[in-house]
Parts: structure tokens; sequence; C-alpha cells
């Protein structure tokens, strides 16, 4: 944790280590010295800004939110330097701490745990989205994911594989229906498979029919595609 507070503050930084002996804190007195701290190769996983460093403190907000606008930032009140919590929630704090001398620092640990652990997870999901849409985009057949509108399966993404055999671009299938796409023949075996399809498979879990797909002008490709709600 990278503690933004004058000497002042010094007994709130020491207090949260004492609170919590999981967490690490190095304190800097200005808003430069955090700056120059965010920009060196040691991470920081969670900033705190106390007010009583600054006149100022949603512009120093803004100066280490501008330096990475994804870390979590927690402001932590003095009384006599307080400032408004709606106000510092718009300019993009991650939670404010209110602290009372002889009140203990437990809260403050306990938010900023939180905070990096929210933080973790969201970058964690972040990641596996990116990974799975890579596989998806990537996949040497053709998978197109679809919801039910008015029990009727419309198109709600597509790989690459599904737009190149198909001869679509991506904006002509988005948001228009499945069954645009089977060839007249092939309608009713559509129909049933989907009609018979388990509930796992309507959420997108296994594998759906598969038929002879339209090419927009000629032509017939057999497709597979997968639901999604």
């Amino acid at each position: 944790m990278l503690y933004v507070g004058d000497d002042a503050s010094a007994a709130t930084a020491e207090g949260s280590v004492r609170a919590d002996d999981r967490l690490s804190v190095r304190r800097v007195a200005s808003v430069d010295d955090a700056l120059a701290a965010l920009a060196a190769d040691r991470p920081v996983d969670c900033v705190v800004i106390d007010t009583r460093c600054s006149t100022d403190t949603l512009a120093v907000l803004d100066a280490v939110r501008d330096a990475d606008a994804a870390r979590p930032v927690l402001l932590s009140l003095d009384p006599g330097h307080d400032v408004a919590v709606g106000d510092a929630l718009d300019a993009g704090a991650t939670d404010c701490v209110r602290h009372a001398p002889g009140a203990g620092h437990g809260l403050l640990a306990h938010r900023i745990r939180d905070a990096v652990a929210s933080h973790r997870t969201e970058r964690r999901l972040r990641t596996q989205r990116s990974q799975y849409r890579q596989l998806f985009d990537d996949a040497p057949v053709m998978f197109a994911v679809f919801r039910s509108v008015d029990d009727e399966p419309v198109i709600e993404d597509c790989n690459d594989r599904f737009l190149d055999r198909l001869g679509y671009d991506r904006e002509a299938l988005v948001d228009r229906s499945v069954w645009d796409l089977y060839a007249d023949e092939s309608m009713d075996r559509a129909v049933d498979g989907f009609d018979r399809e388990p509930s796992a498979s309507r959420n997108g879990r296994s594998s759906p029919p598969t038929a002879n797909a339209s090419r927009p002008s000629s032509g017939r490709v057999p497709a597979s595609t997968g639901t999604a709600t």
C-alpha cells in the first residue's frame, strides 16, 4: 500500500499496519513523491490518500487516477480536513474511510483488504474473458452464440470462421434470427433439434444441431451453432 500523507498522518499509516500485519505500507508526503513511487518498478496494490496531505485532496486524487485508472484509491478522511464523500466517489475514489483519534485503524485496514481483493478478482476475470474471447475467435470451427427472443434464437455473436464460411459481415448477422440462415430443406431438422435441446445446451454448454446454412446469395454450408442466454 502507498500512503500519501504528511507527518501528521504517520500514526494512521502505521496503525493500519499494526491492525493487519498482512499490509505493507510505504508513506510519501506529496503527490509528486506518490507519482514517482507509482512509476517505479515496485508494485503498488492500493493507494490511500490522507486528506491532511493537501488543501486540494481531489486534485491529488485526480493525479493518482491519471497515473493508473484501475488501481484502488481510498481516501482517509480527517475531521479537520474533510472532503464530501459524494464528490470523492464521483472523482474516482474507490472508497472513503473516516478516522478519529482513539477509534483504531481496523476499519481502514479492512477496507484496504476488500479493495485490493476486488481489484485482483476483476483483473483475473478480465484476463479470463480475454482468453476465452481469443479461443472463440481463433476456433477452427464455426461458432455462433445467440439469445432467445420470443422463443426464436437471435444471433448475439459469432467467430470469424462462421463469417468466412457463410460470407457475411458481422453487422449483417448480429441481432438476426438464426432461422434466416437455414436452408429450406434443413429447417424442420433444425427446429426439431432446438426443441429437443436440453436446458444445459440452451445456456451454451453443449453442441446444438447441425444443418445446412445459407450464404447471402448462393450455396449451402454445414453449420454448427451454440446457444446462450
